[in-house]
């Protein structure tokens, strides 16, 4: 889980795989539905380390903390594993 130190309100945290866009929407809806987690704009992202790519997700939110993050990041896994997205 990375903070981004030049822009604030940006946080990221390593996604298990990358997904069809159309499913990143439907999932991010989901996870918005959480009210303690709203008013969050996210993006899939990524970066190469050690030859291989990282998937991330970005999220742009005021006042970002690691533990909001962290609470972000469970609630897309979580609802990840229960979609079984391709």
């Amino acid at each position: 889980m990375y903070v981004d130190r030049q822009q604030p309100h940006h946080g990221y945290f390593v996604f298990p795989k990358s997904i069809e866009w159309n499913d990143f929407l439907a999932l991010t809806k989901e996870v918005n539905y959480e009210t303690e987690l709203r008013y969050f704009d996210a993006a899939q992202a990524y970066i190469f380390e050690n030859n291989k790519v990282i998937d991330l997700i970005r999220i742009y939110k005021e006042d970002i903390t690691l533990a909001k993050l962290e609470a972000i990041q469970s609630r897309y896994l979580k609802l990840y594993n229960q979609m079984k997205l391709k």
